[in-house]
C-alpha cells in the first residue's frame, strides 16, 4: 500500500513537513489512527502528533462591528451599486445563516405570513435540522434587486424550485465558488475600518451574533436563531463582545474613586 508524502516517523519523533497546513495534519491524524485500528501500523503514532489547536488570539479576525457592517453595505449601495454582493451581505448579516444554507436555498423555501404580515425563510441546516427565519421588508428589496441584476425573475414570479441566490448562470452558488467569489470582490475593496480584517461570509454570521447581543437579544435566542445545539458554540462566536461588558470594573458601585470613572 503506498502514500505520496507520507509522514516520517520513529518511534520517538513524528516530523511532518512544514509546508502542510493544520487541516492537512488534521487528515493524516486521522488516517493514522486508522491504520493503527486496522493493524495496519504496530504504533500509535498519533501520540507524537502536535496538536492542530488553534489558540483564540491566533483564530483569523473576523469580528464585525456595527460600524465596520455599515461601511460594507452603505460601500455596496452607495459608493459603488453592486446589488449582487450587496444582496448576499444583506442576506447572511440579517439571518445569520451558513455558507452553505444560501447556497442551498430555493425561493419556495420562502413564506409570507398573513398573520404576521412578514417574508420567513425555510433554513434546512446542519444534520437535516430545520429553522425559520425571519425577512426583513428590505432584505427581501435587495433579493430582488440581486435577482434582477442576475436576469432572473422576482422572487413573487419565479418557480418554487429555483435557487434563490443566483450565479451569472443562473444556478445555485456551489458553497466553495460563493466563499471564492466573496473573497475576490473583498480585496478589491479598501475601507480604513477593515484594515486587518478577514472578511468572508461566515464573517456575518458572527456579525449577526454580536448585533444581536448588543441588542439586548439573550444569548440562548441567539443560539435558536444560528441553529447551534449548544450554547457554548454560540459563546465562542461573543467572547469578546462579554469579556467587554462582564468585566469586574463595570460593575464597580459608586465610591469615591467613581470622581475618577
Amino acid at each position: 500500500m503506498a502514500f505520496s508524502k507520507i509522514p516520517i516517523f520513529n518511534s520517538k519523533k513524528l516530523v511532518i513537513f512544514s509546508s502542510y497546513d493544520r487541516k492537512k495534519k488534521c487528515y493524516h491524524k486521522t488516517l493514522f489512527a486508522f491504520l493503527h485500528q486496522v493493524d495496519y501500523i504496530k504504533h500509535d503514532v498519533t501520540r507524537f502528533m502536535k496538536s492542530t489547536t488553534v489558540d483564540r488570539d491566533e483564530r483569523p479576525n473576523r469580528d464585525l462591528g456595527v460600524y465596520e457592517v455599515m461601511d460594507l453595505l452603505d460601500f455596496f449601495s452607495e459608493k459603488i451599486d453592486q446589488p449582487v454582493i450587496f444582496g448576499i451581505i444583506h442576506l447572511l448579516l440579517t439571518t445569520g445563516m451558513r455558507n452553505e444554507e444560501l447556497c442551498q436555498a430555493k425561493v419556495g423555501d420562502i413564506e409570507y405570513d398573513r398573520d404576521r404580515e412578514r417574508y420567513y425563510l425555510h433554513i434546512t441546516g446542519k444534520g437535516n435540522k430545520k429553522r425559520i427565519v425571519p425577512l426583513h421588508d428590505k432584505v427581501v428589496e435587495s433579493i430582488n434587486r440581486l435577482r434582477s441584476a442576475r436576469l432572473v425573475p422576482s422572487i413573487e414570479e419565479s418557480e418554487a424550485d429555483m435557487p434563490l441566490v443566483v450565479t451569472s448562470t443562473g444556478k445555485a452558488y456551489s458553497p466553495s465558488y460563493l466563499s471564492q467569489y466573496f473573497t475576490s470582490v473583498m480585496k478589491r475593496v479598501r475601507l480604513p475600518s477593515l484594515e486587518g480584517k478577514t472578511v468572508t461570509p461566515h464573517s456575518f454570521r458572527h456579525a449577526f451574533a454580536i448585533l444581536s447581543y448588543r441588542e439586548g437579544v439573550d444569548v440562548y435566542t441567539v443560539m435558536r436563531s444560528l441553529g447551534h445545539e449548544k450554547i457554548e458554540t454560540t459563546e465562542i462566536y461573543l467572547p469578546k463582545e462579554m469579556e467587554k461588558d462582564e468585566h469586574a470594573a463595570l460593575h464597580w458601585k459608586k465610591t469615591l474613586i467613581s470622581k475618577y470613572l
